[in-house]
């Protein structure tokens, strides 16, 4: 909800181009004792040799702590492809009538193809 549709649409014209493959890194930056001070997820997709970022981050969230402890007891990442005819909760115009799906299409690409993951360090 964050972007528009000249951002991360399935077209040609937006910077993130879902119908085409693009990158994702998701960040977790701590302070100095450990604590999470933010969340940051940036997509980048490279067409005719250029490059194009869409990020979106949080800093300001009220169980900062709770999530820290999340995090250091250790997570598994999950990845789930699928679709539905009622996906608005989670991509609609919202209360506030910004979202970019004013209705379900329920498509899927034939396929998704998830690799070269990898967990860093950033120091």
């Amino acid at each position: 909800r964050d972007w528009s549709e000249d951002t991360y649409a399935p077209h040609g014209k937006a910077c993130i181009n879902t119908l085409l493959p693009f990158r994702v890194a998701a960040a977790f930056p701590v302070d100095a004792d450990g604590g999470l001070v933010g969340m940051q997820v940036s997509l980048y997709q490279t067409r005719n040799g250029k490059t194009c970022e869409a990020a979106v981050k949080i800093t300001s969230y009220a169980h900062m702590p709770e999530l820290t402890r999340a995090l250091a007891a250790g997570m598994t990442l999950v990845v789930s492809y699928w679709r539905s005819d009622n996906m608005l909760w989670l991509d609609g115009n919202g209360p506030d009538s910004t979202g970019l799906c004013s209705q379900d299409n329920g498509k899927c690409g034939a396929d998704a193809r998830l690799f070269n993951f990898s967990i860093e360090r950033l120091d």
